[in-house]
Order: structure tokens, then C-alpha cells, then sequence
């Protein structure tokens, strides 16, 4: 044990107290569970945290997205009692070495590439954090001491972090993201930028990263190094392979320095990763249909991934796009993608002030109800398009239940239209 809970089993008298009821306080009670620690959980679909509930816990956990002026943040502080982040409260309890992996694009994918290598080079591994499986649930099923665990870390997991001490930091890149939650660009590199302080190794960065350092006028940490994108002739990957897309190459390049400095070399490195297939609704062209290609880009969720995913495709790309706002500069969203598209299919929340936007510019573009009806038009259309190009660009929750659903939505939709105009079988997806 470390840090603040050194003398936990002495705490145990009290309850722990957690803020949130998702993935994260979840995985905080699992613990808690296999600690024999009381644990309640405070939820403002549920339970309300209040005076009583602070005074009575000897720790309060806070799950990710609670904001820094969170009144029930404020009333644990004026109790001065323990407040940790979820990924603190675990780290107190692991003793395996920690790979920090974020980014505003490509942390899942550099995350679950990690894997792939350790899973190939039978190296004993656990992916955790912003990936699906919370830091607190993994420890609570028990991680061997020798496994690294490579931990993807959202702005929202970062931004208070003061106890866990990854050995290693991979940041990918730099955008705009997360503005309805961070109050301005700078706060949010700054969330991100904590890991590099909690570091105790060394870590790696993509350019816009070392580029918002300059920017902000920030130091960057003498022990981070800057990695370019891999170029995209010469890799020796099978042709058309996931790993050599423009946004990926980036990811390829920190996986390589990483990998690298843990003495894996090029060669073996390359062998590795022939079979990686990369994540689901990430950037995959799931049909072709009479000279036009489908490609599902569902888990794009900002500007940056979708700008990326268009530099990736080759001639008249139809794009279909919207959802929910997550703040960033919309206006300078639309001049940047209308050099890079040929029509737009706009749906969702944000779908009429984007309109307004290509309308004022005289550029090509459709309302449209539903993804189907996206999907039908774009393939509809009199001049036929290149490519099909699903990478919504902001956040799925106006229409879908997260990003996975709205991709499989897209892909449900292209091979029901594929059955109508060949009567083929429906492809099998997950």
C-alpha cells in the first residue's frame, strides 16, 4: 500500500464515499468489496451526497467528469477530508508498473496496439482506464506484479491526478475536444499535461503536443521525447493494412519509439503487428458497392479525427457527419473540411448551425433526419461519389447511446442497402 491510504485497514472504521455510479464507481466499489471497506455510492441519478455524507466517510472517491467546482467536489474539501481520483484510489493498491497513454485521437488504438505486441510477445499485460475496464476493477481481479498495464487516460482521469506515478507517458496528439467540460483550450492541455509531471520516466509525444508546449508557452519536460508520423511509402506492412491510414501512422510512430526503448527491435516490431486489426468503428472501409467505398469512422468524435480520417481517403469524398456539440470552433471546423469533401450529409443536434455554415460558403450539403437516410441520400446522389466517408465529428449521444451503437448503425444500414441492389447475404459484424 501507498500514498494517503498507507494505513487504510486503521480508515476502515468509516466508509468510503463515491461520486458517480458509472464504470469508474463501479470498479471503486469492486474494490472496496475485496478490501472488506464499506463503500457508498453517490449518484445525482440516485443518492445525494450532502453534509452528513461527508462528515461520515473517510474517503471520497471522485469518478471522471465531475467538474473542479462540483458542489459535492467543494463539500468534500471544506470537510478536508481525502478526496482521490479513481485512478489514484487504485494506484494505491498496484504494485505493476503503469504505461499512461493519451491524446486527443489515437489512445485507444496506441492503447490496444500495445497490447497486441505484449499478448504476441507473451508478456504479461492488463489494458485498462478509458478503454472499457476501470483501473479499480482490474486491481480488484487481482494483476500479476510483473505485468505492465497500459492505462488509456482521458483529459477527465488526468486533469486531478496527484498519488499514481506511471513509469511511462505516450501522448499521441493535440486538438480541440472536450470544451463543454474544460473551460478553454489551455485547461484542457494542462489536464493532460499532468501526467507528464506525474511521470516518473520517461514519456513520448506527437508534434502537436510539443507544438501546444510552444504555443502556451509552457516548458516541456526534459525527460519527453518528440516523435513525427511515420511517412506513408516504404513501411513494411501488407498492403492497405490499418496501421499505414494518415491518422494511424502517428499512433505506429510512438508504438515504435516505445517499443523500442523496451528493446524490441524493428524488425521483430514489424512481424508483431502484420495481424493488428485495429479497433472497432475506427477508420474501416466496410463495403464497396458499384465503384463506391463505405468507410465507418463512427469513433471519430471530434474536428481532428475527422479531418484526419478525410486526409486518408483518396477522390470525391461524400461526408456524413454531426451530433452533439462538444464546444470547439465550429466555423473554423467547416472552412477546414469543405477543402477536403465534396458534398456534405449533416444529421443530429448540431446538423442545422453546420448547415447554416456550408450555406453561407455556397457549399453542397443535406439535412437529413437519420443515418439511413444520410446513408441513401449520399449514395442517391446524381454525381456519385468516391467514397462514402461516416465520421461524425462530434459526440453520438443526441442519436445513439454512445459511438459503438451510432457504428453500427452505419454499417447495419450499408449492407441493407447492399442486400436490396445485390440480394446478398448480410455480412456478420460485432
Amino acid at each position: 500500500m501507498k500514498g494517503p491510504l498507507l494505513n487504510w485497514r486503521s480508515m476502515r472504521s468509516k466508509p468510503v464515499a463515491i461520486l458517480g455510479d458509472g464504470v469508474s464507481g463501479r470498479g471503486v466499489r469492486r474494490l472496496l468489496e475485496t478490501l472488506k471497506w464499506e463503500g457508498r455510492v453517490f449518484d445525482e441519478k440516485g443518492e445525494l451526497f450532502d453534509e452528513c455524507a461527508a462528515k461520515s466517510s473517510s474517503v471520497i472517491v471522485i469518478s471522471p467528469g465531475f467538474r473542479k467546482d462540483h458542489p459535492w467536489v467543494r463539500l468534500a474539501l471544506d470537510y478536508k477530508k481525502i478526496l482521490l481520483t479513481e485512478l489514484d484510489f487504485a494506484f494505491c493498491f498496484l504494485s505493476s508498473p503503469i504505461v499512461s497513454i493519451t491524446g486527443t485521437n489515437g489512445k485507444t488504438t496506441l492503447t490496444s496496439l500495445l497490447a497486441h505486441i505484449w499478448d504476441k510477445m507473451h508478456k504479461p499485460f492488463v489494458s485498462a482506464g478509458n478503454i472499457g475496464l476501470s483501473l479499480s476493477e482490474a486491481v480488484a481481479s487481482g494483476i500479476d506484479p510483473r505485468a505492465t498495464v497500459f492505462l488509456e487516460t482521458s483529459s477527465f482521469q488526468a486533469e486531478r491526478l496527484s498519488h499514481l506515478k506511471p513509469r511511462s507517458v505516450l501522448w499521441t496528439n493535440f486538438s480541440d475536444d472536450h470544451l463543454d467540460h474544460h473551460s478553454s483550450m489551455e485547461d484542457y492541455f494542462l489536464a493532460k499535461a499532468n501526467l507528464l509531471n506525474q511521470c516518473s520516466g520517461c514519456s513520448w509525444v506527437g508534434e502537436s503536443v510539443a507544438k501546444g508546449f510552444k504555443e502556451l508557452r509552457l516548458k516541456m519536460p526534459e525527460s519527453c521525447k518528440v516523435i513525427s508520423r511515420f511517412e506513408g511509402k516504404g513501411l513494411p506492412l501488407p498492403e492497405n493494412h490499418f496501421l499505414s491510414t494518415y491518422p494511424q501512422r502517428e499512433n505506429l510512430a510512438l508504438a515504435h519509439a516505445f517499443c523500442q526503448s523496451e528493446s524490441i527491435g524493428e524488425r521483430i516490431f514489424f512481424s508483431l503487428i502484420k495481424d493488428y486489426r485495429g479497433y472497432d468503428h475506427r477508420l474501416k472501409k466496410i463495403a464497396e458497392l458499384e465503384g463506391v467505398s463505405f468507410w465507418n469512422d463512427s469513433k471519430a468524435t471530434n474536428f481532428a479525427a475527422t479531418l484526419s480520417a478525410c486526409d486518408s481517403m483518396e477522390g470525391d469524398i461524400f461526408w456524413i457527419g454531426g451530433g452533439r456539440s462538444k464546444g470547439g470552433n465550429l466555423t473554423s471546423f467547416v472552412e477546414s473540411i469543405v477543402k477536403k469533401i465534396r458534398k456534405a450529409f449533416l444529421f443530429g443536434e448540431v446538423g442545422h448551425r453546420m448547415k447554416g455554415l456550408f450555406d453561407e460558403r455556397s457549399f453542397p450539403n443535406e439535412i437529413c433526419q437519420s443515418v439511413e437516410e444520410a446513408v441513401g441520400k449520399a449514395y442517391g446522389s446524381e454525381v456519385a461519389p468516391s467514397t462514402i466517408l461516416f465520421s461524425p465529428g462530434f459526440a453520438s449521444f443526441d442519436t445513439h447511446c454512445n459511438y459503438a451503437e451510432r457504428g453500427k448503425n452505419f454499417m447495419e444500414v450499408v449492407f441493407d442497402l447492399k442486400n436490396k441492389l445485390h440480394g446478398t447475404t448480410q455480412e456478420c459484424f460485432t
